[in-house]
């Protein structure tokens, strides 16, 4: 399985993700956990 996320930084940030649905509850998970700086560097 494999699913791409993208970030998008502009005037407002946003996150488009193509995770398949099976595995939404653990792309939430991951991307809670990831450090602040990571996300949005």
């Amino acid at each position: 399985m494999a699913y791409n996320s993208y970030l998008i930084k502009d005037e407002k940030t946003a996150i488009i993700d193509t995770v398949d649905a099976h595995c939404s509850e653990q792309w939430k998970q991951n991307l809670s956990e990831a450090p602040a700086e990571a996300t949005l560097a």
